[in-house]
């Protein structure tokens, strides 16, 4: 699909995964409880006709809306929640919405969306707690040691990036904690990882 054919407003669902991440669109979401707040849906639903950007409502109760919470770094106790996401390859960039949600109205949401197509909104950046200890082989890395224990001439470095603690990244953390048993007296040789799901990793990095 081209931008043309990306809807004005829809409510997002594994259809739609590839429209918005694997073509990596930027979009205006509202990520509301299982119980909707109708009048803020109402409001954002007007939003949409200024078709500045692709405007999505989402639960988070399927595996697929569940994933673009956890991009955003949201969970139950924080909905509703309007922010503009980002997604890229290492992860996303998120803005959020900073008006009381119970005083938004259409032209609010507008202006949001507008201030991002003009570039005047600062994506949060979000970095999970320096480990107290970190000794490897697996070193786990944060976003404010991302360039110390990665981005580290001395050494070639592996990473795995993953998400949380869903059924793949389990599986790949575990491979990734046995590959470490054989290699860890290997010189110059580290292996990391980094949970995109808590950290976000600027993509020019």
């Amino acid at each position: 699909m081209n931008q043309e054919e990306t809807p004005a407003y829809f409510e997002y669902n594994k259809n739609h995964v590839d429209l918005i991440f694997g073509q990596e669109k930027s979009a205006v979401w509202l990520f509301d409880r299982k119980v909707k707040d109708e009048v803020l849906q109402a409001e954002f639903k007007k939003a949409s006709d200024s078709k500045t950007l692709p405007f999505i409502t989402s639960g988070i109760q399927e595996d697929e809306q569940k994933h673009a919470a956890q991009l955003a770094g949201l969970e139950e106790k924080d909905l509703p929640a309007i922010l503009i996401i980002t997604p890229f390859s290492k992860g996303s960039a998120v803005f959020k919405f900073k008006k009381a949600l119970s005083d938004t109205k259409a032209p609010d949401l507008v202006a949001f969306a507008k201030d991002f197509t003009d570039h005047k909104l600062t994506a949060e950046k979000r970095c999970a707690p320096i480990p107290a200890t970190n000794p490897g082989p697996v070193f786990e890395v944060v976003r404010k040691t991302w360039k110390n224990l990665v981005l580290d001439e001395a050494n070639d470095v592996f990473v795995l990036f993953y998400r949380g603690n869903d059924s793949e990244s389990t599986e790949a953390r575990t491979a990734l904690a046995q590959l470490g048993a054989h290699v860890a007296d290997a010189k110059n040789f580290k292996l990391a990882q980094i949970d995109l799901n808590a950290n976000d990793i600027d993509d020019h990095e």
